[in-house]
């Protein structure tokens, strides 16, 4: 990325309150950062993902689907997931 823009590429991870049900996800999509009229960073992205391993309940599920991103303040950001998810 160069300035906060750019192409990402990583994982993410998501778990229930109890820690027994995790889905792990591998994610690529494009983030943009751009100031609010206060000079505060804005950043937004999209991408797509796939499930590489559930534990729990996500034990031997499999798919994928898109997210979107938005910063709810400095270093916080809310990602929305819609997935399509299977057991194998």
């Amino acid at each position: 990325m160069v300035k906060g823009n750019g192409t990402v590429l990583g994982y993410s991870a998501t778990r229930s309150p109890d820690g027994g049900n995790a889905r792990f996800f591998k994610v690529q999509g494009k983030i943009t950062t751009t100031l609010s009229p206060e000079g505060n960073p804005i950043v937004t992205g999209e991408g797509t993902g796939s499930l590489i391993k559930g534990t729990g309940k996500y034990e031997g599920f499999q798919g994928s689907g898109t997210f979107k991103l938005h910063s709810i303040a400095e270093g916080i950001s809310v990602m929305d997931y819609e997935y399509d998810l299977t057991k194998k």
